[in-house]
């Protein structure tokens, strides 16, 4: 800053103010013709800026349901005032009511994910200063369905997946035989669908279910899948004519095996209600088949007795 005389009363004051110089100064000034005291004065020179960023806004990533703050600050002459806006579904910035504080918090919902959310500085001095920073909301992903179900064999199965998280994560299947697939629904749910083939009957298969949507680690499911054989009635109950009061009987039969689902009970029950030609003809099947068993074990150059 400089003072020049004009030697006619006035004189000028004049200058260009540093970056970083904003501010107020008192300067004295004198004047004096050699008649008298010498007048004073005191003369307050202040300096103006528009506003600078020193804090800028930053890009957050937070779940559904947390709090969201973006964080800014400026500097001017004078003090700069704020506030907050956020971009619409258009793209436009769009002021937010009551946000005039450096710091906005807010509860994320997954509408915001995507949105822009900047500070605008302003103290009537120069051009506004502004910054922005973009919000993601996502979630990462779980499974909750059950991690085990069954087909029929020769029956087309579905067993329903269900995947959490946002984005909606994405399923895949791995680890599957030909016959199994899995049907992504772009929701975060999807199906397990396929034909067991006779082949399968009784096996357990293990195959990996993975949900990903691109936040932290995917999520993954070893499922069991079991292959059961259908029932099928190999014995029908017959027409009975009775007398009131007598007791009616009705029996009939299923072609399953011994086992969790089917005690042995069953299997006798099965065997009770064959016709007897059914019988005899299993009955000397299952001899063959022993005796066949048997030859086999036999080291060649061994005879059986009577052979």
């Amino acid at each position: 800053m400089t003072f020049t005389a004009n030697a006619n009363g006035t004189a000028t004051i004049a200058g260009t103010p540093a970056l970083g110089t904003n501010g107020s100064y008192t300067v004295a000034l004198l004047a004096g013709n050699g008649i008298g005291v010498a007048a004073s004065q005191t003369l307050v020179v202040t300096t103006t800026s528009a506003p600078v960023i020193t804090t800028s806004a930053q890009d957050q990533i937070v779940a559904p349901g947390a709090t969201a703050t973006f964080t800014a600050a400026a500097t001017s002459t004078p003090s700069p005032t704020v506030k907050w806006q956020r971009t619409n579904d258009a793209g436009t910035y769009v002021d937010i009511p009551g946000a005039t504080a450096t710091s906005y918090s807010f509860v994320a919902a997954t509408t915001d994910s995507g949105h822009k959310y900047r500070a605008v500085f302003s103290n009537g001095v120069g051009l506004q200063a502004m910054t922005a920073a973009t919000l993601t909301v996502r979630l990462a992903p779980t499974i909750s369905s059950p991690n085990a179900g069954s087909f029929v064999v020769g029956t087309t199965g579905n067993i329903s997946v269900i995947a959490t998280g946002f984005p909606f994560p994405a399923l895949t299947l791995t680890g599957a035989p030909a016959w199994l697939t899995l049907q992504d629904n772009g929701n975060g749910t999807g199906s397990l669908t396929g034909s067991a083939p006779a082949a399968e009957e009784g096996a357990t298969l293990l195959v990996t279910i993975t949900a990903s949507n691109g936040v932290t680690t995917d999520a993954t499911q070893q499922f069991a899948l079991t292959v059961k054989q259908a029932p099928s009635v190999i014995a029908s109950p017959q027409n009975t004519v009775v007398t009131p009061g007598s007791t009616v009987t009705l029996s009939a039969g299923r072609n399953r095996l011994p086992g969790p689902d089917h005690p042995v009970a069953d299997v006798d029950q099965w065997w009770r209600v064959l016709p007897e030609r059914a019988r005899r003809d299993l009955g000397e099947l299952l001899v063959r088949r022993a005796a066949w068993r048997q030859r086999r074990r036999v080291p060649r150059g061994v005879h059986q007795p009577g052979e």
